[in-house]
Order: structure tokens, then C-alpha cells, then sequence
């Protein structure tokens, strides 16, 4: 499966595509870090202030979901949704 991040912290920014959920992830902290001037730490520790605990990478990019256009590449459409959600349905579109 494919995952695509449209990367809003960069003027004229291509839509770029990852091979993994790691991937995505770890360019989404890089996308944090430009838009909040916060690292993925300090944005974990800005989450817990606002009572948000137990915070995992999973939890980290759903509560960006709404801030950035991410989500999989179905042939050649961006289907915008949830990359974790994604990763554990079949192709039928069930659990």
C-alpha cells in the first residue's frame, strides 16, 4: 500500500507518496517541526499539557489528521483517511 502526504509547510510542494506507515509518520514530524516550530517531542508534551496522555505515533498522526491532507493511493486517486485504518482493511472493505 501507498501513502501520500500533500505537504502544506512548503510552497508549490509536490504531493509525495511513502512506502510505509513509518515513512509517512516520520515525514509528517518534519512537517510539525516547519508548521508549530515544535519536534515531535515537544508537540507530544503540547498534547499532554492539553490533557491529552498516552500518546503513541498512531495517536500523533490522528490528532493531525484534520491539520494535513494525508491518506492512501488507490491507483492513480489520493483517497484521504486515516493511514492506520487503512493498513488493517482488506481490499473487499471489510475488517
Amino acid at each position: 500500500m501507498k501513502y501520500y502526504i500533500v505537504d502544506s509547510t512548503i510552497k508549490d510542494s509536490p504531493t509525495l507518496t511513502f512506502d510505509s506507515i513509518g515513512q509517512t509518520t516520520a515525514y509528517l514530524k518534519t512537517m510539525v517541526q516547519r508548521k508549530l516550530n515544535m519536534t515531535y517531542e515537544q508537540y507530544l508534551t503540547h498534547l499532554a499539557d492539553l490533557g491529552h496522555f498516552g500518546y503513541d505515533e498512531r495517536e500523533f498522526y490522528e490528532s493531525l489528521r484534520d491539520t494535513f491532507n494525508s491518506g492512501v493511493v488507490r491507483g492513480d486517486r489520493l483517497l484521504r483517511c486515516s493511514i492506520y485504518e487503512a493498513s488493517t482493511t482488506t481490499k473487499d472493505g471489510s475488517d
